[in-house]
């Protein structure tokens, strides 16, 4: 039996720009699927092999509550493939409060183990760098190499 697969061709995306609840939110129209983008969102990378030798990140890694976005298996020992991705909703020093911020896998609590509270200054201070401002939100992607 000969099966020959049709070529598959661009289709001509339809695009409308506008308001969302955040921010400006561009919808992208094609193959029968839409997608909105909503533009101002930063990657920052990082390298930081140290965090995948830090007691309370590998508990967070290996969490199996609400545990993070990775490729890594629970339970196994850290790899270079055992990438994190975050994200950051901002963070903050203040005299009064000290260190506070916000995203996907902070605070650490006994009940729902986070990324340490000196690693999660870490990463803001390397967004700061990035991107201009630690309260600035991004996704972080946090390798092992």
């Amino acid at each position: 039996m000969n099966h020959q697969q049709q070529a598959f061709e661009r289709e001509q995306p339809t695009i409308k720009r506008g308001q969302g609840v955040m921010r400006d939110v561009t919808t992208v129209s094609a193959y029968g699927h839409e997608v909105d983008l909503t533009r101002g969102h930063t990657l920052v990378r990082i390298n930081a092999p140290s965090f995948f030798q830090d007691a309370g990140f590998l508990r967070w890694l290996n969490s199996d509550k609400d545990g993070p976005a990775t490729w890594h298996k629970r339970g196994d020992e850290a790899e270079e493939y055992s990438d994190v991705f975050i994200h950051y909703g901002g963070g903050d020093w203040n005299a009064e409060r000290g260190f506070t911020a916000e995203g996907s896998d902070y605070p650490n609590t006994e009940e729902r183990p986070g990324i340490p509270e000196s690693i999660y200054a870490l990463i803001a201070e390397a967004v700061a760098e990035a991107t201009g401002s630690m309260e600035n939100e991004a996704l972080v992607w946090i390798s092992n190499l």
